[in-house]
């Protein structure tokens, strides 16, 4: 192994929170993905429902997407959670839901 003077590099930087007493493992970066991911979490339920009520029905991707007016990409983007829909494909996904979940009541 060669010496870290050698190569700076390769020397571990000093975590000054390990080494304070007492310190807590506060992480502001994990607090704020956790943020993000709660706020994000009402939308993601919504896609679960969507999918759900979807394949209950026995719709396809592109019946739905049809339905809603948005391209079949769009459509699987936001039920594979590589994309979530934006202020106007939230509201007709809901409207969506509440339309389809209340004709099966």
């Amino acid at each position: 192994m060669f010496p870290t003077s050698m190569f700076p590099s390769l020397s571990i930087p000093h975590n000054t929170r390990d080494s304070q007493a007492g310190s807590s493992s506060h992480d502001p970066w994990g607090d704020r993905r956790l943020a993000r991911m709660e706020r994000k979490e009402p939308t993601r339920r919504l896609l679960r429902d969507v999918m759900a009520l979807r394949r209950i029905r026995g719709m396809s991707q592109t019946a739905l997407a049809a339905e809603l007016g948005v391209s079949v990409r769009t459509l699987q983007e936001w039920e594979q959670g590589r994309r979530l829909p934006s202020g106007v494909g939230h509201a007709l996904l809901r409207q969506w839901v509440e339309t389809n979940h209340s004709d099966g009541d």
